[in-house]
Formats: C-alpha cells, structure tokens, sequence
C-alpha cells in the first residue's frame, strides 16, 4: 500500500500529465481551426501551450495523432451528450428546444469547434467523412428516427427530410458558430454579443419552422 509524500508526489504528477495533455488538445483545436491542418506545426502548437516540442511529442507521437485526438474530443461530446439530451427530454418542442440548445451552446462556447469543423469539410473531407460515418452514425440514425416518429403523429412536417434536414441544421449551427464575426461586418452591430445572440435565436426560429406542423403560435413557444 503506498502512502505519505510517495503517493501525494505521484497523484500531483499524474494531475500535472492530465493537464497538459488537456491544454495541448485546446490550444491544437483552435489552431487547427484558425489555421488549418497543413499550417499547424507542432512548435506553433508548443509554444502556444508554454511546453517544448518534445514534451509535446511524449503525450502525442506525431502531429497525425493529436489530429486524430482533436478530432476525437469533438466526436466525444456529440457520443456521449446529445444521446442524453434527446432520451431524457419530452418530445416535440422541449425535445427540439433542448437539441439546439445544446448545439449552440457546444459551438458557441468555443469557436475554435465550429472553425476546425469547417476547415476539415473544406480540407480533409475524406478523412472527416469517414469519421462522421464512424462516429455519429448512430446518433444520426436516433434523430432521424425521431423526426419520423414525429411525422407519424402529426407533429413534425410531412414533407421534411430527415436525413437532409439533420445535415442543413447541423451545417446551419457550425457556419454560424465558426463565421460569426462576418455577421457584425456586414450589419454593422456595434455590440457582437448582441448580434451573436439575434443570430442564434434566428437560426432556431428557422429550423423550428421547417420541422414541425404549426398549429399555434402557442405552441411554437412552448
């Protein structure tokens, strides 16, 4: 059994590994979304961290790997979050509600998200396709199937398609997370934190509007 300064030595180093390994992933996120895979090197990434390059490469063999890490972490909150948040709510607007509230709140927190999303459809999108096939197919499929269980009962429009529509909404949220700054620009909002705001209770106005039968204004505010 080990005990005394010994164990208190190794769970601090353990905690200290933990951490730079956490700040590693964060710093090559965002500078894989602000400057795309091939002009990323591991010394940029480094150096953001405070770390060398070699202690960098003793957590992730090779820029490749920390890619493929980065990636992973993003995939890992849709795996593990979303799931919960559609089987643990009510259906029809508080499900919806729910869904987009989570998305947004998961771009929107960090940008740095929505930019590495982008830039791998733009840059690598064989690699990323094989991974959303890997990954998010079955999250795919649970919605999906949802949409259509709602199109059953009458709630959800007939005429919607629900494997297009997950990819718009989907596309939608990135786009608006990862390019938010164009937005200010272009309608000259003086304050970005109220346009970022007008811009995401607009695109969840649109995307309710295209989903479900509208019966009521009352409802749609449920």
């Amino acid at each position: 059994m080990t005990n005394g300064p010994f164990k208190h030595d190794r769970d601090t180093n353990m905690r200290s590994t933990t951490d730079v390994r956490e700040r590693i992933l964060a710093e090559a996120l965002h500078l894989f979304g602000s400057l795309g895979y091939e002009s990323t090197s591991l010394q940029k990434i480094a150096a953001a961290v405070g770390v060398t390059k070699q202690t960098l490469l003793y957590h992730f063999s090779s820029k490749e790997e920390l890619h493929r890490a980065v990636i992973e972490s993003v995939f890992d909150y849709w795996r593990r979050e979303l799931p919960v948040v559609l089987t643990n709510t009510p259906p029809g607007h508080a499900r919806f509600n729910s869904m987009m509230g989570a998305l947004r709140d998961f771009f929107g927190s960090d940008p740095s998200c929505a930019r590495a999303a982008l830039r791998e459809m733009l840059d690598r999108p064989d690699s990323l396709s094989e991974g959303l096939r890997r990954h998010l197919s079955p999250l795919v499929r649970m919605i999906t199937e949802l949409l259509r269980m709602g199109q059953t009962s009458g709630l959800i429009q007939q005429d919607l398609d629900p494997e297009s529509y997950v990819v718009q909404v989907l596309m939608m949220v990135i786009s608006s997370a990862a390019l938010g700054g164009v937005a200010n620009a272009i309608v000259g909002e003086a304050d970005p934190a109220t346009q970022d705001e007008r811009d995401r209770a607009e695109l969840v106005r649109m995307a309710r509007r295209a989903t479900f039968v509208h019966n009521s204004s009352k409802q749609e505010k449920e």
